[in-house]
């Protein structure tokens, strides 16, 4: 507060002093309000900032994935539960240490490129995709994981923040289903190559070859003597050893004949009694209906089978091939 000498000679002066105090008064006023202000909304940004740290680190901390964060020089500000327990560093190991860690060295110069770039702009191929890449564990380990790299800008600097997923069992899956479609490919080429030498159906004018692999009998309808007849050839099932020396038949065949080849679904559908068709009753059936067209035969057949297993569900298949000689 400034002196006032002259305050007893007249009331000027004190007139003046009193409103030069004043307006020093409403000034430190104004002043300490402003202050107060902006200290409320300091601390309710604080508050604010404080809310969103605590819903991010909630929402992290119960995350699948390991969610890591890296300032601009690399070095690690954010470390999740999940990241713990993927790579083996606690919070208190990562923090600080650099992003480069997580990776095989033989890959770190190329890594450290890629995050060069996009720390720098947010236009990186990399930013926002999900990449496969290998990552290492704190004991030395290696292992795929799928990552998604953000980059992101506070009063505090540029950081990236990166999701990992660890992949390996998804990879161990892969494959295996790559191996077991390999295998199936290679036996599914070996038997079509057997299947090729050991069962033959070749016509050569009126004659027949044939070949068995452990199928039932083939069916043979003489229209001369209006006869059927079982042309049964032993030989093992397809597959079960391995260049089996398969034998050939030859058969005559005339005008009007009919072949009749089948799996072994029908002779082997039981009806609700457990009783099997059997290929004798296939045989009858087929002499039934042998001098009529091919397709006519087959229906027949499906229908007797039908009938048989009066509306229980079949547990095989029932294939059948009808040729017709003209």
């Amino acid at each position: 507060m400034p002196d006032c000498p002259t305050l007893h000679h007249s009331n000027t002066p004190l007139l003046q002093c009193s409103s030069s105090s004043l307006l020093h008064q409403l000034e430190l006023q104004q002043k300490n309000e402003q202050l107060e202000k902006l200290l409320r909304e300091l601390k309710a940004a604080q508050s604010h900032l404080l809310g969103s740290e605590s819903r991010f680190r909630s929402v992290a901390e119960s995350a699948n994935d390991a969610i890591i964060t890296a300032d601009g020089a690399g070095r690690i500000t954010f470390w999740n539960r999940r990241a713990e327990a993927m790579f083996g560093y606690s919070e208190h190991e990562a923090l600080g240490l650099p992003w480069t860690m997580l990776i095989p060295e033989r890959f770190r110069d190329e890594y450290q490129q890629g995050m060069s770039r996009l720390i720098e702009t947010r236009d990186s191929d990399g930013h926002g995709q999900v990449v496969e890449k290998c990552a290492r564990r704190k004991e030395g380990t290696e292992f795929p994981v799928e990552l998604t790299l953000t980059n992101w800008e506070s009063p505090e600097g540029k950081f990236v923040t990166g999701i990992i997923r660890d992949i390996t069992i998804r990879k161990q899956q892969q494959a295996a289903l790559e191996k077991a479609q390999a295998l199936l490919a290679a036996e599914n080429r070996r038997k079509t190559g057997e299947l090729a030498k050991a069962r033959q159906l070749q016509l050569s004018g009126r004659r027949l070859e044939v070949c068995a692999v452990g199928m039932p009998p083939l069916l043979l309808y003489r229209a001369a003597t209006r006869q059927v007849e079982a042309l049964a050839i032993k030989a093992m099932p397809l597959g079960s050893i391995h260049e089996y020396p398969y034998q050939k038949s030859e058969v005559a065949l005339a005008a009007g004949d009919t072949l009749l080849l089948m799996t072994d679904g029908l002779p082997e559908l039981f009806n609700p009694q457990g009783e099997p068709f059997d290929y004798d009753r296939v045989k009858a059936k087929f002499s039934e209906v042998a001098a009529q067209s091919p397709r006519q035969i087959i229906r027949h057949l499906v229908c007797a089978g039908k009938t048989w297993a009066g509306g229980q569900p079949q547990n095989d298949d029932m294939t059948f091939v009808a040729l017709q000689v003209r």
